[in-house]
């Protein structure tokens, strides 16, 4: 039997908090697809406290829900350390974006399948690997 190899998956932020917004959206399938093993989330120390802050806004009122989602990716994330963000920063229109797209370089550069997942694709460089979560889902079809 051919074994597939893992896809890593640099997730965005807003990827999380659209999920958590509405479970059985596109997000929310990604989300899903990463807390059970089908995919391979990918973290840095900075994407990870990132999504800790993001996620405990007031304004978003998540509570609970978002201390779950977090504990359940805790346990399957891989964390990863990302190429310089310096050089990402040149790269990205937002420097806040620059961890994620130093972390999801990093994973490529090491020869793995990777893509990062935004709803903001103008914040980053064009490239067939950086993909909306409608075109995640559409390129890793039956699996998700």
């Amino acid at each position: 039997m051919l074994r597939r190899q893992p896809v890593f998956v640099v997730q965005d932020t807003n990827v999380l908090v659209s999920a958590l917004l509405k479970a059985d959206s596109v997000p929310g399938r990604i989300v899903e697809a990463s807390c059970d093993g089908r995919v391979v989330p990918v973290v840095s120390h900075d994407i990870w406290r990132e999504y800790t802050y993001v996620l405990a806004r007031a304004k978003f009122g998540f509570g609970d829900k978002a201390r779950l989602l977090m504990e359940r990716l805790a346990r399957v994330v891989v964390h990863c350390s990302p190429l310089s963000d310096s050089s990402a920063l040149a790269l990205v229109r937002d420097p806040k974006d620059a961890p994620f797209y130093a972390a999801f370089a990093s994973v490529r550069a090491a020869g793995n399948s990777a893509y990062l997942v935004t709803g903001n694709l103008k914040h980053f460089p064009p490239d067939d690997f950086v993909v909306s979560p409608r075109a995640l889902l559409d390129i890793l079809g039956a699996a998700v």
